[in-house]
């Protein structure tokens, strides 16, 4: 069973599509989770319209509201999980794809030929050299819940999957497309930059130490 992950913050302009667009690959909507993130617009009311299950996140941050999401699948026996990021940048058609060769595969990530910020391009680097995954830092993954790792901390989702799990054999990469944002939802360059290096060094230091 496959369960979608939508996290979103203040996105009325852009969660009725995103939703949509899910719906239109074939999930129910009762297996699409909006993790409300603090939202101080319509988007838990838009939601709750479409009849999705609004889960109301009380951590702030994209990490801790992914680990909440997929902690909840896990609870409630997913098998695999289904994250699209609730700003509508990714393309429907990209997420119907990634459902319909998901069986073949035990991760599937989605990614983009330019991501923004050399911080990006850094941890991708990293994770396209270790674990075969191009664009981990794509609001696009398909995988299974087992994989995930429940004592997660670091910024960005970094260390969210316990990659060291999955052969890079069974990775599958599909380049998305992306539909145009005038903003990033990433926020200050310089700090967003800082951010992602540092705590890909921690991952790195982490992965390290003996178990």
């Amino acid at each position: 069973m496959l369960g979608v992950l939508i996290p979103a913050l203040n996105e009325e302009d852009n969660i009725q599509l995103v939703i949509q667009g899910i719906v239109n690959s074939g999930i129910s909507t009762e297996n699409i989770f909006v993790l409300n993130n603090h939202s101080t617009d319509k988007t838990k009311q838009i939601a709750i319209e479409n009849k999705c299950v609004v889960i109301d996140i009380e951590s702030k941050g994209y990490s801790s509201t992914l680990k909440a999401g997929l902690l909840i699948l896990k609870d409630r026996g997913y098998k695999r999980f289904l994250i699209v990021d609730g700003d509508n940048e990714i393309d429907s058609s990209s997420v119907a794809e990634i459902i319909t060769k998901s069986p073949y595969y035990q991760l599937c990530c989605g990614f983009r030929d330019e991501p923004k910020r050399i911080g990006e391009k850094i941890v991708n680097l990293y994770f396209q050299k270790k674990y075969g995954v191009l664009d981990y830092m794509c609001g696009l993954k398909l995988g299974y819940v087992a994989d995930f790792n429940p004592q997660s901390v670091l910024n960005y989702g970094i260390d969210l999957l316990n990659l060291t799990k999955i052969r890079n054999d069974d990775v599958l990469n599909i380049k998305i497309k992306l539909n145009l944002r005038d903003e990033s939802r990433l926020g200050n360059a310089l700090k967003v930059n800082f951010l992602l290096i540092y705590n890909l060094f921690l991952y790195i230091i982490s992965a390290r130490k003996p178990k």
